[in-house]
């Protein structure tokens, strides 16, 4: 089942890019040419993205060009307990919230910089309000690997959680945006 289509630039040359449901049919040799530079993005898609999709334990998207896999966003649905002032500040209720979480994202190192990454955390967003409308979705929440990628989500409007976290378990914050204030959707969706 296909998400979407689109082109995005690859230098001087544009790129067919589709976005859609990882499968069985993803040649598994394919799968083990995605490289993100980062080895634990890496190892998950390779060894672990198709099977947690196909047991629904999360739902991985991938994006291809001229049949290489050249980007992915793995999402599953969660809910977030918020610090008492926030509740105060929103006036919400005070039990966990209810998110989509980017648990993984990876772009190829050869297709950095083309707007592929951007295209599947706009696609996350758009699973998210539609998950708002049908069963509530206060935000999408992500946890940023390392500094790189905190600059990457800041950069589309994420923030970092307020959270209370032990920093010997989580050495950058949790990051979110929230669904309610998304009137800067644009910046999120690629040129």
């Amino acid at each position: 089942m296909g998400w979407h289509a689109c082109v995005v630039q690859k230098g001087a040359m544009d790129m067919a890019v589709t976005y859609r449901e990882i499968a069985e049919t993803d040649d598994r040799k394919v799968r083990k040419r995605f490289t993100s530079g980062e080895p634990v993005i890496d190892r998950y898609f390779r060894q672990f993205a198709l099977e947690n999709h196909q047991r629904r334990l999360n739902t991985t998207h991938i994006a291809t060009s001229e049949g290489e896999i050249v980007g992915f966003v793995t999402t599953v649905v969660g809910s977030l307990k918020l610090p008492d002032e926030l509740y105060e500040r929103a006036k919400l209720p005070r039990y966990p919230m209810p998110v989509l979480l980017i648990a993984q994202l990876g772009v190829h190192v050869e297709n950095r910089g083309q707007g592929i990454g951007s295209a599947l955390v706009a696609f996350a967003v758009e699973r998210a309000e539609r998950l708002r409308e049908t069963h509530g979705c206060m935000a999408v929440t992500t946890d940023p690997l390392n500094e790189s990628a905190v600059r990457f989500y800041a950069s589309l409007g994420f923030r970092a959680l307020p959270l209370v976290a032990d920093p010997a378990v989580h050495r950058r914050p949790s990051m979110y945006i929230a669904l309610a204030e998304l009137a800067n959707v644009d910046r999120i969706v690629p040129p």
